[in-house]
């Protein structure tokens, strides 16, 4: 009998399993070992805990691929119809090439109308127009995209015909690959954007003013909103309106690839959950989609600047349809539609209102300027994870301050145009920089990121929001522990308090912090006393707090910190650490007259902090030039 029969292999991203038996025996199965059949049906073990015998295939046929010709082809197959789902199975390929480079060939089989979606994609190396004419090429390994989501065992991403996982997340955890960047990429060439510009020129646009896209129709009725032609002529009162698939006659107006520098030159699309979204998304230009058959935040977290419009389901029904559409069961014979069954669109979809969809367009033009600054000292393995997880709606510039590292990261950072300062110094000298830029340079937050954390696709945006509507001046979710998860994930529904101001910090607080112009005016720069490291925050929390400034916790965004990475990795740096946490303790306790971490209930009482200090008002602020003190 196979392996595969016998005993299945936990996935990686599941904790550890107890379960009792009839004697209250404890049985412990662990993540990413095997456990028997005869164990998974005795305790009842759900089986999306565990990776599926094909899946475990294709995972060992790439390793064994690489190990024994050092150089190997991978064919995916792709044939069924559906531009946004070619879009995403490229992103098989990039994940490919990220783990194994140059070693290894992809060739895709798509529709031959579908080819122009992949022309100069760096990760594909050859498209074939069939799925014959790829296995006549030999690739040492072959697989059917469709396979992945529709032929294997049912897993929690289609339980009950819900839906918890976008399907570039699907298609890599099936093969065993990872990616923190899903996004598919489309490239458009510096030509076609040229005769995008001509083009809406010649057509009467003004170029120096916003122009809105719409897609009319989606691949089906069920996923078309049915007033777009009519919201189109409502808002062509205010903006200037493209029709992005018109027709001329029986052919439509523009080929893809003209869709594509269309799209890239506009200000925004506004399409239904259909093609129009992931081709803007792929480039990350804005877009704007409207949902109601399915969970829009799932469908378009990889693309950052893509926005979903939802409204409450009519029926009250807790959940997001996917391919099932339980409420068109109201009509007829009472059973439950797949959504391309349908002559009609859900009530859900038809219902969403022209002033929402007008809302979330004036919220991509009104973004903020975002500074994203990631500390470096070696570990590019981590740097790159870091800047792979970074989204955000708003517009953002990423800087590095590396402290001259001996690996690849500023030859990196340099060939991907990402500006760097090298420089060998302390955390608070390296803050420092990055606050005096930010503010000096206009920009309107400051995240401050470690280079050992992964963010969610939403963290930058909801802290943004938070800020905004609490009118606090700094920000951070909540630290997962790389013990425990794989990746960042949201807290679930229900968590008690999801927001609470911060009166003392958890470990690890300010490795994903969001700081507002209103906290560098108040605070000023960080105390270069706690150089190298340590106590820095704490020191500036005291300060922020004095001010009367808040630090507000979301439990509801999320950011995975590997933890002290540098410390783990570098011989020396634990060496010192002891020592440098100590007399940083002893500074502070100098400083502000209370020992941090034996009378910390203290700490978080302003009140007494300023009794214990008379002078505190002359330690808040350490002022830099070009600060404009409140």
């Amino acid at each position: 009998m196979e392996e595969e029969l016998v005993r299945r292999k936990m996935r990686k991203d599941v904790p550890m399993q107890c379960y009792y038996d009839e004697f209250m025996r404890p049985h412990r199965f662990y993540p990413d070992t095997y456990v028997t059949v005869e164990d998974i049906n005795r305790f009842r073990m759900p089986m999306e805990y565990f990776i599926h015998p094909d899946s475990l295939r294709i995972m060992g046929a790439f390793e064994f691929a690489h190990k024994q010709k050092g150089k190997f082809s991978v064919g995916v197959i792709r044939m069924m119809y559906g531009r946004g789902d070619v879009l995403m199975a490229s992103t098989i390929a990039k994940a490919l090439k990220r783990k194994y480079g140059g070693d290894v060939k992809v060739w895709m089989a798509i529709r031959s109308e579908y080819s122009p979606l992949l022309d100069h994609n760096p990760y594909v190396d050859k498209v074939f127009s069939s799925e014959k004419a790829l296995m006549a090429a030999k690739p040492d390994i072959h697989f059917n995209v469709d396979d992945l989501e529709f032929k294997f065992e049912k897993k929690t991403f289609e339980a009950e015909g819900k839906i918890i996982q976008n399907r570039t997340s699907i298609y890599l955890e099936q093969i065993g690959l990872a990616l923190e960047n899903r996004t598919p990429l489309y490239v458009v060439t510096e030509g076609e954007k040229k005769w995008a510009r001509k083009e809406l020129e010649k057509r009467g646009f003004d170029l120096s003013k916003p122009i809105i896209g719409i897609e009319l129709v989606g691949s089906n009725i069920s996923r078309t909103y049915p007033r777009m032609k009519e919201f189109g002529e409502w808002l062509s009162r205010k903006y200037q309106i493209i029709y992005l698939d018109e027709k001329v006659g029986a052919k439509y107006r523009y080929s893809i690839r003209e869709v594509g520098g269309l799209v890239h030159e506009i200000a925004t699309t506004v399409t239904s959950n259909t093609f129009m979204y992931h081709l803007a998304g792929c480039m990350g230009k804005k877009a704007v989609a409207l949902f109601g058959s399915c969970d829009g935040n799932i469908w378009t977290e990889d693309y950052e600047k893509v926005v979903p419009v939802q409204i409450p389901c009519p029926f009250k029904w807790p959940d997001r349809c996917w391919w099932q559409l339980k409420c068109l069961k109201h009509i007829g014979s009472g059973e439950v539609f797949r959504e391309k069954e349908v002559n009609r669109a859900p009530d859900c979809l038809s219902k969403i209102p022209f002033e929402l969809i007008e809302e979330k367009i004036k919220g991509q033009f009104n973004v903020r300027k975002i500074l994203i600054v990631v500390l470096t000292w070696n570990l590019l393995k981590y740097t790159k994870q870091m800047l792979d997880s970074i989204r955000s709606l708003h517009n953002y510039d990423i800087l590095v301050i590396d402290n001259e590292s001996t690996d690849n990261t500023v030859a990196y950072m340099k060939e991907r145009g990402i500006r760097t300062i090298v420089k060998k110094q302390g955390v608070a000298d390296a803050w420092n920089t990055a606050m005096q830029i930010g503010y000096n340079e206009g920009y309107d937050y400051v995240l401050l990121c470690n280079n050992d954390v992964v963010l969610t696709s939403t963290y930058i945006d909801e802290l943004v929001k938070i800020i905004e509507r609490r009118k606090c001046v700094v920000v951070v979710g909540m630290e997962i522990n790389k013990d425990r998860y794989s990746t960042p994930h949201k807290f679930p529904e229900g968590v008690k308090e999801v927001e609470s101001v911060v009166g003392t910090l958890l470990a690890g607080d300010y490795s994903a912090t969001l700081f507002s112009r209103g906290a560098i005016e108040i605070t000023g720069l960080f105390d270069v006393m706690f150089n190298p490291r340590y106590q820095i925050d704490d020191d500036h929390l005291l300060r922020l707090r004095l001010a009367g400034g808040e630090l507000v916790r979301t439990h509801m965004e999320t950011f995975l910190h590997v933890g002290g990475g540098v410390c783990h990795n570098m011989k020396e740096e634990r060496d010192n650490m002891d020592r440098e946490w100590a007399k940083n303790v002893t500074l502070f306790k100098k400083k502000w007259k209370i020992d941090m971490y034996g009378d910390r209930a203290t700490l978080a009482n302003i009140s007494e902090m300023q009794r214990r200090n008379p002078d505190w008002k002359k330690k808040v602020c350490i002022p830099f030039e070009g600060l404009k003190k409140r």
